[in-house]
């Protein structure tokens, strides 16, 4: 909830988008199915982000970075190259 609510989200509305696409899972659609992306459409409209989301942005996007690295390394390593 906290990734939502830096997004712009409420919580709320947040609850509602994954009760909308748990249920089209329940239905046996797919995540982004056209019926499910209507019912999304039909979901408020997030508010400005915070700022602070775009600094929590970069730190995934950067421990994401580190994370592929550590496993380049480590299967050079364990190749022995």
């Amino acid at each position: 909830m906290r990734t939502a609510e830096a997004l712009g989200l409420r919580a709320f509305d947040a609850s509602v988008l994954i009760a909308i696409v748990q249920d089209g899972a329940r239905r046996g659609e797919a995540a982004l199915s056209a019926d499910v992306a209507r019912r999304i459409e039909a979901a408020p409209a997030p508010t400005k982000p915070r700022a602070d989301a775009v600094g929590a942005a970069l730190s995934m996007i950067s421990a994401a970075l580190i994370a592929v690295a550590l496993v380049a390394l480590s299967v050079r390593w364990l190749l022995g190259g």
